[in-house]
């Protein structure tokens, strides 16, 4: 019995609940029923209109500086230093900026020369001897023809002028070849007086007075004060830069570097070889209508440009040249529109059809 009684009041509970949230839901149907719908407020927009004109469009990129004519002076025989330059000197082309010892060079030249001399007196008194000989041999022939002499002594006079030829062969032979260690002599010589390239500063010396040079070995580097270029490296292509405020074309290297096209930009002022610079690499030049990035909006990959006529707004596929740090370059087809000037959200709504009203003033 008491059970019976526990399931009716709370049957009975459970109802009350049910028509109480059935009345509540009706009230607030009605409240809203009531409530009058909101109002959708026109946007405020400005405007501007298009006008064509010479654009230039650019966009920053890091260069780095390179020079051509910069040079590592290395030695080219084996010599102590006696002269080298201090870091920081300024050389003009063919100024002396590194003399080695070439006492021992001379010694050598010196008497390579004397034996040439001693070599050609030689060859001097052979060539007589040989003259001598072939005068009497051509006496002795005629005397043969009369058997004024006899074929053994004829023949040996043969022998003899034989002999002297090849002695003064000999002897020019090795008059050739101290020519040839004379020369290089010489020029090792020249090699002790180390001039300066071009024009320029010693960026590094890496020697001091008195050091032992060797073959190869580098003695100063020079920064050349001319043929600066700019290496720009750039993901697509370009013809001209903008650096310091003057203009300078762009050479294909036909190389790459992470993917990025290396151009090549010959510049008229000096800059250390290795600095990384701004320039403005352009990415548009010729007649259009520049606009700010406020008149685009990009939505699902698709630009959107917004045009003002007669109190109403019509988005249309913006026709984009180019892009820059000044603005967008749009085709001159768009000329004398009127075109709504506005940030992302703002243009997002247009785009969605709201109504619209100029700013005052516009």
């Amino acid at each position: 019995m008491k059970k019976a009684i526990k399931i009716l009041i709370f049957l009975l509970i459970l109802a009350a609940l049910i028509v109480g949230a059935v009345r509540l839901v009706k009230k607030r149907h009605a409240e809203e029923a009531k409530t009058p719908p909101a109002k959708e407020y026109a946007v405020v927009i400005s405007t501007l209109k298009a006008q064509p004109k010479k654009v230039t469009l650019t966009v920053p990129s890091i260069s780095l500086t390179r020079n051509d004519n910069d040079a590592v002076i290395a030695s080219k025989v084996a010599a102590r230093v006696l002269r080298v330059p201090k870091s920081g000197t300024s050389v003009k082309k063919g100024d002396l900026i590194v003399q080695l010892d070439d006492t021992d060079i001379k010694a050598q030249l010196a008497s390579v020369l004397h034996a040439i001399e001693s070599a050609k007196a030689q060859l001097d008194a052979a060539i007589l001897n040989l003259k001598n000989l072939e005068k009497i041999h051509a006496h002795s022939a005629d005397l043969l023809k009369i058997h004024g002499v006899s074929r053994e002594q004829f023949d040996a006079e043969q022998v003899k002028i034989d002999s002297a030829k090849a002695q003064v062969a000999g002897i020019k032979a090795q008059i050739a070849k101290l020519e040839a260690q004379k020369a290089a002599l010489e020029n090792q010589l020249s090699y002790t007086r180390i001039t300066a390239p071009v024009d320029g500063i010693v960026s590094q010396t890496m020697v001091s007075v008195g050091d032992l040079a060797t073959p190869g070995k580098p003695l100063v580097k020079i920064a050349a004060s001319k043929g600066t270029w700019l290496l720009v490296r750039l993901p697509g292509g370009a013809e001209k830069i903008f650096f310091q405020g003057k203009e300078y074309p762009l050479k294909a290297l036909h190389s790459t570097f992470n993917g990025l096209n290396e151009y090549r930009a010959d510049i008229d002022r000096y800059i250390p070889a290795g600095n990384r610079v701004e320039c403005e690499v352009v990415t548009y030049q010729g007649k259009a209508v520049l606009l700010p990035f406020d008149t685009l909006l990009n939505r699902e990959g698709k630009n959107w440009l917004f045009l003002y006529q007669n109190g109403n707004v019509h988005p249309v596929k913006a026709p984009i040249l180019a892009t820059g740090e000044q603005g967008i370059a749009l085709d001159p087809s768009v000329a004398g529109k009127e075109i709504v000037e506005a940030k992302p959200d703002i243009l997002l709504r247009l785009l969605g059809g709201y109504p619209v009203v100029k700013a005052p003033g516009e």
